[in-house]
């Protein structure tokens, strides 16, 4: 290889101020050379400069032992002041670093190309990180020979192929990332001997197969990740094995049959991911038996039956996620012990089960959606009971009843989804006053008045197919927030208000049909107001109304010329 002068000055100075004791000519000849083979070099200036100090031992990314021979190397955005540097790992001489124990280059989105396969000659490195680059290629079975590597870290690259049995080699694994790649085949049984793995990740990939049996030999694994593949099959019996599981994410696969029993058996589980599969059957009423489980996701896939009332038995539970199943019962006892529940989502099962009796005092929840079920009963008055919180949807059940007084009169509440039920009577004031109020879905009832809406915040009216009497609803003018109005079918009648074109800056629906309205909008709805409630005219020229939005909302003034 042939210097530049300026490498030769640069050399002579080392020389001078690195003896033996602080490094080695070697070692900074292969850093130089991978440096000039960069696009954009200079970024590794901040990190590589004599302005920092005469020792190059003693700059800040990179440490040496007591000999001088580098250790730790660490190029990241981060390490450089943002600073991502361009080029590949094909000029990095990793022979040249035999003492290496750390070899961090992550997040940099220009590193490109293959893995070398003389990364296999960093025969001391215990630490890679290569993650959140644009790697591509497949993972070089020259890893293996990495016999002290305790931490290896290949996430968020565009590796392909297949994960190399040869990993068994490495023993003292204890966290092994390769999600967000495009990995294919299926999850090697040889991993069974890396028994001291701690952390597996092999998430958003293409991983295909079964879940192997041996993984149950991984009885130090605490966090378990291969969300967002494609395998199939049964979760394994031996899963019961693995004691210190704290983490469990098999979503979005294949997943079938139903989910083992011995799956309780794991006494510090703490998070169960396993939505999104094709898993059937009952859950083990003996899953909410550990006490540290915090969060259960079991949404969409086949499951049956009761909501296991022992779920909250631990009374840690703070996640319930069982959307879109065919549970059938929710029993009354079931959230009493739920008193750290933050979320539940059952919604879109088959639950009939009288909401009058499923809610108890559940002082932490903010999230609950039971839409889409068959709960049946009168409302409860929930401000004393749920003082958290902040949506709430019973959308498509069979609630029938007045609103009682002081239902969703909570400060936090954003979010109150009661569509189509069979509630009547008049709409709460303070339902209509909340200053927390943002979505507000009465549609598809039986609600006969209004009164004074002035939500101050509200973003989202929808009242349609109702049975509302009298006049235009009583709206506060110049409402900023405002961007959907829809009290279509109902029985209203009287003058549309003049002012209505021009006191809501944000308005984006404005839904009328189906009343007996008389008189015309002003402003911006003299020319288009009428194909939001004259159905003939609307559905005649729908398909011409993308092409013409933005001039139409030019007109309104909602955005800039």
């Amino acid at each position: 290889m042939t210097l530049s002068k300026s490498h030769i000055v640069f050399l002579l100075f080392l020389s001078f101020y690195c003896p033996h004791l602080y490094c080695t000519e070697t070692e900074i000849q292969a850093l130089l050379a991978w440096r000039s083979s960069l696009n954009y070099p200079d970024c590794l200036n901040q990190v590589w400069s004599y302005n920092i100090s005469n020792n190059p031992c003693q700059w800040q990314e990179i440490k040496c032992n007591e000999a001088g021979s580098i250790t730790n190397l660490t190029i990241t955005p981060l390490s450089m002041g943002d600073c991502s540097i361009n080029g590949t790992l094909n000029k990095f001489n990793f022979s040249s670093f035999p003492n290496l124990t750390m070899l961090d280059i992550r997040s940099n989105a220009n590193i490109h190309g293959e893995i070398p396969n003389d990364i296999g000659t960093l025969r001391n490195l215990q630490v890679l990180n290569l993650k959140t680059n644009n790697l591509t290629g497949a993972i070089p079975d020259t890893i293996s020979k990495l016999s002290k590597l305790t931490y290896l870290d290949l996430t968020g690259n565009h590796l392909t192929g297949s994960i190399p049995s040869a990993l068994v080699n490495l023993s003292n694994l204890y966290y092994l990332g390769l999600s967000d790649n495009n990995l294919t085949g299926e999850i090697p049984t040889s991993l069974e001997n890396l028994l001291n793995l701690e952390q597996l990740d092999f998430s958003y990939n293409y991983l295909t197969g079964t879940i192997p049996r041996a993984i149950g030999h991984l009885t130090k694994l605490t966090e378990l990740y291969l969300m967002n593949n494609e395998l199939i099959g049964q979760i394994p019996l031996e899963i019961k094995n693995m004691t210190a599981l704290q983490y469990v994410d098999f979503s979005y696969n294949k997943l079938q049959w139903e989910v083992p029993a011995t799956i309780a058996q794991l006494p510090q589980l703490s998070i169960l991911h396993l939505n999104n599969n094709q898993l059937n059957g009952s859950i083990t009423p003996y899953l909410g038996n550990n006490s540290y489980l915090r969060e259960i996701d079991l949404s969409n896939n086949n499951f049956i039956g009761v909501v296991p009332p022992s779920l909250c038995k631990g009374s840690q539970l703070g996640h319930l996620r069982a959307s879109n199943n065919n549970f059938n019962r929710l029993l009354s006892l079931t959230l009493k012990n739920c008193t750290s529940l933050i979320e539940l989502n059952l919604g879109t099962n088959n639950i009939r089960s009288d909401i009058s009796q499923t809610f108890s005092v559940l002082p932490n929840l903010e999230y609950v959606d039971l839409s889409q079920n068959h709960f049946y009963g009168k409302l409860p008055t929930l401000n004393s009971t749920l003082k958290q919180l902040d949506f709430f949807s019973l959308e498509e059940n069979e609630i029938y009843g007045e609103i009682p007084p002081g239902f969703a009169d909570m400060s936090l509440l954003e979010y109150l989804l009661l569509g189509n039920n069979s509630l009547t009577g008049d709409v709460p004031k303070e339902m209509a006053n909340s200053t927390g109020m943002r979505v507000l879905i009465l549609s598809n009832n039986n609600f006969s008045s209004l009164p004074l809406i002035q939500a101050p915040n509200l973003e989202s009216l929808h009242l349609s197919n109702n049975k509302l009497v009298g006049r235009f609803p009583l709206l506060q003018q110049n409402w900023a927030s405002l961007i959907t109005i829809d009290i279509g079918e109902n029985k209203m009648s009287g003058e549309i208000p003049s002012w209505i074109g021009s006191s809501f800056p944000v308005l984006q629906v404005l839904r009328l049909q189906s009343n007996q309205f008389n008189g015309f909008v002003t402003g911006c709805w003299v020319y288009f107001g009428v194909l939001f409630w004259k159905v003939s005219l609307r559905f005649a020229i729908f398909h011409y109304i993308d092409k013409v939005q933005d001039e139409m909302m030019k007109w309104c003034g909602r955005y800039p010329h």
